[in-house]
């Protein structure tokens, strides 16, 4: 009876443990595993339809789409809004991921639907019943790859906006990664996006299509809509094509802080954008959301969203790292800014070549040179200088492998061909489309 009572007494001693760690689990997860930040891309606008022809969705994914209302007050809001038909369909099944949906993606083909909403990525990410980060990549890609063949009028749009509490995401601690994963495939395959940030379930999914987007509803439904709902997150189309570059000014989108930058011609940058302190070369560009500050950018860099060059200090050989040290009169009318600190983070230049890529939310250190025609892969946080002509990854960034081969790298520099004039690129144009990169300079050195 006594040694009874002592395994009943280990037992429940041993769920209160358990207990306490989902407890645990349950607090700080969010903190760890925070949503991917918000980076919602639009749809490009639907292919012209006939008028009496309904708007055909299908909602493809778990059992959040198979047992929840959210496909018919979409399918009422929809039609509302458009002023049109609209079909809302679920090909859905509890439980089920991205392995599931390669079995079943012919029956989304078979409904030729406009739009397809699809969402996996929360039970690929489950620890019992899931897959890995490497498979559910892989799934997606040709889960992505089938749909458009198929499909190719089809949009779609990859959902990762889920709500997950509790025990749920105790089950699914690499969440956020499986998410990163649709990020990284709304970059690759240019789908459509929708996600929310941290505090999943605390707000509505934030509206799609910012920037130079619109809700779609054609004539005047579409103010009407907007006056009467401007929260709801419809299907966006772009109200204007890309802008046209500009020789003599840089083209700069809305929400852009741009201090004591020259740029040169025929360059652009994204929206949400800060440059500071730099310099861009004639035809380069940075995509949404970069922070660029003492940098040296040479000309047809291709900067994609989220970069950082030149991310600023802090001093670590101080009693303090903070910055009221150096930004004294923010706090104190009698201090001044400590100048000698701010001109000693300005000479700490970046330097980036030409013809380089800066591939998405990488990081380039202070006083690095990215040689030209160097690549940096997303995510990579580089704090040595890059050869030209190499591709480096990783954290730190470690050389992967050459984008070509020396002698061919050392020609092409030599041919310096982005110092060509504008006229002469464009005559050229059909060659750097065609030839190879030696088959170019044979022709051209």
């Amino acid at each position: 009876m006594g040694e009874t009572v002592i395994l009943l007494l280990r037992a429940l001693a041993l769920l209160a443990l358990l207990g306490g760690v989902a407890a645990a689990a349950f607090i700080l997860a969010p903190r760890f595993l925070p949503a991917p930040p918000v980076r919602d891309r639009a749809l490009p606008a639907l292919p012209d339809r006939a008028a009496e022809a309904p708007l055909s969705v299908v909602a493809f994914g778990t059992s959040l789409t198979a047992s929840n209302p959210w496909p018919e007050a979409l399918e009422a809001e929809l039609a509302s809004c458009l002023d049109a038909p609209v079909t809302v369909q679920r090909v859905a099944g509890s439980g089920q991921g991205s392995t599931w949906a390669l079995a079943q993606w012919q029956q989304v083909a078979a409904q030729e639907p406009d739009v397809i909403l699809l969402e996996f990525a929360i039970n690929d990410g489950d620890l019992w019943d899931g897959i890995s980060l490497r498979q559910s990549r892989a799934q997606h890609a040709e889960l992505l790859t089938r749909l458009t063949g198929a499909l190719p009028q089809a949009r779609i749009l990859l959902m990762v906006m889920n709500p997950v509490t509790g025990l749920q995401r105790l089950k699914r601690p690499r969440l956020g990664q499986y998410y990163a994963i649709s990020h990284a495939l709304a970059e690759e395959f240019d789908p459509a996006l929708a996600g929310t940030a941290a505090g999943l379930g605390a707000r509505r999914a934030a509206p799609l299509g910012r920037g130079r987007h619109r809700h779609v509803a054609p004539g005047a439904g579409a103010d009407d809509c907007r006056r009467r709902r401007p929260d709801l997150p419809l299907i966006p189309t772009r109200e204007d094509p890309m802008p046209r570059l500009k020789e003599d000014s840089p083209v700069i989108e809305p929400d852009c802080d741009i201090t004591e930058t020259d740029f040169g011609r025929f360059c652009e940058v994204k929206r949400g954008s800060r440059v500071a302190l730099s310099s861009f070369g004639d035809y380069s560009y940075c995509d949404r959301y970069c922070d660029i500050a003492n940098a040296t950018i040479g000309k047809f860099a291709n900067i994609a969203s989220f970069v950082r060059i030149g991310a600023t200090d802090h001093p670590l050989d101080r009693a303090s790292l903070h910055h009221f040290m150096y930004r004294s009169d923010d706090l104190w009318d009698d201090a001044e800014r400590d100048a000698a600190f701010f001109a000693h983070r300005r000479a700490r230049r970046a330097t980036i070549g030409h013809d380089t890529w800066l591939g998405h939310n990488c990081q380039i250190k202070p006083e690095i040179t990215v040689g030209d025609g160097a690549v940096v892969a997303s995510g990579a946080i580089v704090t040595r200088d890059v050869d030209p002509y190499t591709i480096v990854a990783g954290t730190p960034a470690r050389p992967l492998r050459l984008r070509q081969p020396p002698e061919i790298a050392a020609r092409l520099i030599a041919l310096a061909w982005w110092d060509w004039d504008h006229a002469t690129l464009r005559a050229r144009l059909d060659d750097f489309r065609a030839l190879p990169a030696e088959a170019f300079l044979e022709k051209y050195e």
